[in-house]
């Protein structure tokens, strides 16, 4: 009986956020990182003052997960702003999160292996070209973990020391990782390299086990050295037997090799794997 003040909470599809960012690169392989909350309110309603919470982990709502998430799950996928925001209809907003000056980065070219040449003999297939991506890859800040959202799209400039900064891409969340406390933005496919892996030899050992060689050539038009890095994986249960060339780093179920290409030259790895495998 009375006025009486009260809450209502609903979602909006109107209203969309992302963490959004920019890295300037410089010739002496460092350079700046500046990351944003972006806030686009699309709805024709002016907001004043408003308390804004951001729902879900990477700024996004699946059609089918709303009717799906409730309770205690759902506030736990609730990140506050912190602060009270203006937001005209039509308008949006870009609050600074992160910046950070003077960070080391590396470049490389690399790409995943698969499976079309492993397993067990009978694979008619013998050769496979490889179009490396080119990525960058810097330090991840611990700032970068208390974020409201993993996935990031960035805008890459290029400071030659010439023309000042240079567009040279831009990046969606699906080019932008955060894995084991490194930075890494796939930004194009290389143009200059190319790679190819070859099976050499193909055998059984015992009744389960296979031994297989292979051979990795990377070919380089480029005029400039060229570091070139793949993630090989086999079935099964895995060991390696022998390699030349190149840096082999077992993890987890695979192995990284990592390759130096001279300019507008080439590099091999070869290697022999035993896996225990079940068809």
């Amino acid at each position: 009986g009375g006025p009486s003040v009260f809450e209502v909470t609903y979602v909006t599809t109107s209203i969309r956020w992302a963490v959004t960012g920019y890295l300037i690169t410089g010739q002496d392989m460092k350079a700046e990182l500046g990351l944003f909350l972006s806030i686009e309110n699309d709805s024709d309603v002016d907001y004043k003052e408003a308390d804004f919470v951001l729902y879900g982990t990477e700024g996004a709502i699946n059609a089918g997960q709303i009717s799906k998430i409730a309770g205690l799950q759902l506030w736990n996928l609730i990140k506050p702003v912190g602060q009270a925001l203006d937001i005209n209809a039509g308008s949006d907003l870009r609050l600074p999160l992160l910046t950070i000056k003077g960070i080391a980065y590396r470049t490389y070219v690399g790409a995943s292996l698969g499976p079309n040449l492993k397993g067990y003999l009978g694979k008619q297939i013998t050769k496979e070209t490889i179009r490396p991506d080119i990525f960058l890859e810097t330090a991840a800040d611990k700032s970068i973990t208390t974020l409201p959202s993993k996935a990031m799209s960035f805008t890459v400039y290029v400071n030659d020391g010439t023309n000042g900064k240079v567009p040279a891409n831009t990046l969606l969340p699906s080019s932008v990782q955060v894995v084991d406390e490194k930075l890494v933005l796939k930004i194009d496919t290389a143009s200059e390299i190319v790679a190819e892996i070859e099976r050499l030899d193909s055998k059984v050992v015992g009744t389960s086990s296979y031994e297989e060689s292979f051979r990795i050539r990377v070919k380089s038009t480029s005029q400039y050295p060229t570091e070139a890095q793949f993630i090989e994986s086999f079935p099964g249960e895995w060991e390696l037997i022998s390699y030349i060339g190149g840096e082999w780093q077992k993890s987890g179920t695979g192995a990284t090799i990592k390759l130096t290409v001279p300019a507008k030259g080439s590099a091999d790895t070869m290697y022999k794997v035993r896996y225990t495998y079940s068809k």
